[in-house]
């Protein structure tokens, strides 16, 4: 899976609410189960649509997940100067 798909699917954070889960000694299916996590980063995305990550690095002027329909990710990266001729990058995928 590509580094933008791993980050659509959350897969990092998944890895770390694992280990948050087990060290609490609280079950960690949430986490461990695909169709659980999907759901779970599904109504995350949710949240955190429209609220963009203002400057995150120093190329980056914001990130932000867009609404989308159910099932499917969006999220945009709005460069600060364009790279390759391109202003922004935007990837979409379902889950």
């Amino acid at each position: 899976m590509s580094p933008v798909m791993q980050f659509a699917y959350m897969e990092g954070l998944g890895k770390e609410v694992k280990q948050f889960l087990e060290s609490h000694d609280l079950d960690p299916t949430l986490a461990d189960e695909e169709d659980k996590w999907i759901e779970f980063v599904q109504l995350l995305i949710r949240v955190l649509e429209n609220q963009p990550i203002n400057n995150p690095t120093k190329d980056i002027e914001y990130f932000r997940f867009e609404p989308a329909n159910p099932g499917c990710v969006i999220g945009t990266l709005k460069f600060k100067q364009p790279i390759g001729g391109y202003p922004s990058y935007t990837f979409k995928n379902a889950f």
